[in-house]
C-alpha cells in the first residue's frame, strides 16, 4: 500500500521492476529473454492502493508498442553502457564510468558473440534515447503491435499485490 515512485538513470527502483517484467511477460512465448526500458518513458508515480486505467496510462502514456529484437552481446553490452536503460527479472548489470559490466542476462554471464532475444518499447527499438546500436541492430526484429500500456496492465492483474522491493538490478 505504498506509492511506488518513478526510477532515475541508473537507478532501477519497483515500478521499472513491474514494468520490465511486464513487457517480458507479455513476449516470453517469442522467445525473448529480457526487456529493457527507458528511464524517460516512466512518466509518474503509481500511486498505493487500487490501481486505476488512468493511474497505468500516467505512468506509460506513450502508446509505445513491444519489439523483439535479437542482439549480438556485443550490440547489448553497448545498449547497456547507455546508462537510460532498465532490465527484466533475473538479469543485472554494474554501471561505472558509461561503461555496463558484470552483465547477466537470464543469469548467465553475458557472451559478446551470441544472439539474445530481448523486448524494448518501439520508442527506444527506433533508436529514441540516442540508442543508434538498437535502431541499426540487423537481428531478427519483429514489432509485436502490443501495446506497452497493455502489457502492464495485464501483468498488473495477473500479479496483485504487488511486491514492494526493489530486486537491485542495476549496480
Amino acid at each position: 500500500e505504498t506509492e511506488l515512485p518513478r526510477s532515475g538513470p541508473g537507478k532501477q527502483g519497483v515500478l521499472a521492476d513491474i514494468i520490465t517484467d511486464a513487457m517480458l511477460d507479455a513476449t516470453k512465448a517469442m522467445g525473448s529473454t529480457v526487456a529493457l526500458m527507458n528511464s524517460g518513458g516512466i512518466r509518474s508515480a503509481l500511486n498505493a492502493g487500487v490501481i486505476s486505467y488512468g493511474d497505468a496510462i500516467s505512468v506509460q502514456p506513450f502508446n509505445n508498442t513491444l519489439v523483439v529484437l535479437d542482439l549480438t552481446g556485443a550490440e547489448l553490452e553497448e545498449t547497456l553502457s547507455s546508462g537510460v536503460l532498465f532490465v527484466s527479472q533475473g538479469s543485472s548489470f554494474r554501471l561505472s564510468n558509461g561503461k555496463a559490466t558484470e552483465i547477466l542476462i537470464s543469469g548467465q554471464k553475458l557472451e559478446p558473440s551470441k544472439t539474445y532475444r530481448c523486448t524494448f518499447n518501439s520508442f527506444v527499438a527506433n533508436g529514441g534515447d540516442g540508442l543508434t546500436v538498437v535502431k541499426n541492430a540487423t537481428g531478427k526484429r519483429t514489432d509485436t503491435g502490443l501495446l506497452d500500456i497493455d502489457a502492464l496492465i495485464e501483468y498488473l492483474k495477473k500479479n496483485s499485490p504487488l511486491k514492494k522491493k526493489a530486486e537491485g538490478r542495476i549496480k
